[in-house]
């Protein structure tokens, strides 16, 4: 009796265990994760916002899915073996037939079979334990930073002599741009300690909301987003909030904002160095736009112009391109000059200083030619002479007019080494055009692939004499050359402006291209004269 009370207390305990076993980690993982069937993941996923809730949810979808995979051939086991104990229902004495598991099948799958389910099984309890340890240790309310505690910061000016926050130093809202990192905020407002304010901003901002309704992790800021920055001690009785203030054009080396402008194209130009100087002007000399920044505002260019080429890596002297705002404009409704070699100086004032600058604002004011910022001859301003901004809305009656651009004559448009060099500083290696590099490598790729089905197809005895094949390889080495494509290009597109369509009546039939010779057009009736630098053949 005592032996079989025994037993019993034994199966009661293993049976515990086992349950134990099986729902205590998966209530861990429901009672961390949630509800891990979340309708807003899938959307989550789409938008690529993949935060650490959505982790952790997908971290326990799969968890769930794996403990059924072995819960299920557990409970499954459980019953066959209480089916083989069970007595039998019959008058007769009871005859025990048992039933045996079904083992695994023998061989490399059964043992290989075990081994990937000891291997999930191990990782999946190593991975809950951590997320649990986790989880508990850093709770998502927790605040960003350890050395920035979260404080309320209330504009009283009654209680300013008496309030006073010493968990961290004051801050001031700054209305993020299209454009605004943590790096520029600081080396724009913090040039002194550009490593140091961007950490503190990062520390402040991580976590606030952003206009879109999420929350902001890292990266460029949103546009139209309330970034907080550390205001510095006051230096003098001028600045009472204590921070750097906001700069002005006149007391700056560079512009706080850069309205649109229209340029007109030059031999050797190209968009991405054009953006990158309009860039330059914003940040100023010391800080360079990366690569990012350039590609984002190339962008937006290529989507607000229509090409002639139709193609922005294909650009023409001449041709126009709108380029779009940069920055935000002041919320004062003034407007910083757009590079160091404008001076705004009202028509009727003789020159002002900065500090008669805020009483009295301009009533016209004019611009300097739009033309190409790369050979703009940039003359120093003086600070003591510059006016640091313009009226909001000028008037109707006396609008600020705009010579109409012009362009250089040109009679060779082929961008060579030495335009490039004008265009870019000594220091810095001209920007590879958008698209140009990613053509090479397809090209080479190809090539390589092609290279490679010949010896193939070699060392198979396989020969094939198809006109498809020979035209499609033939195709592929031509436009591996792509400099020389480019080149070919430029010149074909300036021989068809050249030509007069009222005199010139022939139509091209084709375009051999020859790296030695150069390139040749064959018209339909003989043409005896060419225009520079073409020459035409015996027989025209």
């Amino acid at each position: 009796m005592i032996r079989r009370l025994l037993q019993t207390l034994a199966r009661l305990a293993a049976a515990l265990a086992v349950i134990a076993i099986v729902v205590i980690p998966v209530a861990v993982m429901l009672r961390i994760a949630g509800n891990p069937f979340d309708p807003n993941v899938l959307s989550r996923l789409a938008d690529r916002r993949v935060d650490d809730t959505t982790i952790v949810k997908l971290l326990a979808v799969a968890f769930l899915v794996v403990s059924a995979w072995v819960v299920v051939p557990a409970i499954r086991q459980a019953h066959i073996s209480l089916a083989a104990r069970r007595p039998a229902r019959s008058s007769w004495p009871a005859v025990r037939h048992p039933i045996e598991a079904p083992a695994d099948a023998p061989g490399p799958r059964s043992w290989l079979a075990r081994l990937v389910r000891f291997a999930l099984t191990s990782t999946l309890v190593t991975t809950v334990t951590t997320t649990s340890t986790l989880a508990f240790a850093y709770p998502p309310a927790a605040a960003p930073s350890a050395s920035h505690p979260t404080a309320t910061v209330v504009d009283d000016e009654a209680n300013d002599d008496s309030v006073t926050l010493t968990s961290r130093p004051s801050v001031a809202e700054h209305i993020a741009g299209p454009r605004d990192t943590p790096y520029a905020i600081a080396a724009q407002r913090f040039s002194d300690r550009i490593d140091e304010a961007r950490e503190e901003i990062v520390a402040l901002n991580h976590g606030r909301p952003t206009p879109d309704g999420h929350m902001w992790r890292g990266g460029s800021f949103p546009e139209g987003m309330q970034v907080l920055i550390p205001m510095e001690a006051p230096d003098n009785e001028d600045s009472p909030s204590g921070g750097p203030g906001p700069t002005s054009a006149a007391e700056g080396d560079w512009p706080a904002h850069l309205p649109a402008e229209t340029i007109v194209v030059e031999p050797g130009d190209n968009v991405w160095n054009l953006a990158k100087e309009r860039l330059d002007t914003v940040d100023g000399p010391e800080t360079s736009p990366n690569d990012s920044d350039i590609a984002h505002h190339v962008d937006h260019v290529i989507s607000s112009n229509t090409f002639t080429s139709s193609d922005p890596n294909l650009i023409f002297p001449g041709e126009t391109i709108d380029f779009p705002a940069i920055g935000t404009p002041p919320a004062n409704g003034a407007r910083p000059s757009s590079g160091a070699n404008e001076t705004l100086i009202p028509a009727d004032q003789p020159e002002q200083t900065n500090s008669d600058s805020d009483e009295s604002e301009p009533e016209v004011a004019t611009s300097p030619p739009l033309t190409d910022m790369a050979t703009t001859e940039h003359t120093p301003a003086d600070p003591a002479t510059s006016v640091a901004a313009e009226a909001a809305a000028e008037s109707e009656a006396a609008p600020a007019t705009l010579p109409p651009p012009t362009a250089r004559p040109s009679e060779d448009p082929t961008i060579t080494s030495t335009d490039l060099t004008d265009v870019a500083p000594e220091d810095e290696a001209p920007s590879p055009l958008l698209g140009v590099t990613g053509a090479v490598v397809l090209a080479s790729a190809l090539a390589a692939a092609m290279a490679w089905e010949r010896r193939r197809r070699r060392a198979r005895g396989v020969r094939t004499n198809n006109a498809d094949d020979a035209a499609a390889e033939l195709a592929i080495v031509a436009a591996s050359d792509v400099p020389f494509v480019r080149w070919v290009a430029q010149e074909l597109a300036a021989l068809a402006r050249s030509l007069d369509p009222d005199e010139h009546e022939a139509v091209p039939l084709a375009v051999e291209l020859d790296e030695s010779e150069g390139v040749e057009v064959l018209w339909d009736q003989p043409v005896l004269d060419a225009p520079p630098p073409w020459e035409a053949t015996d027989g025209g």
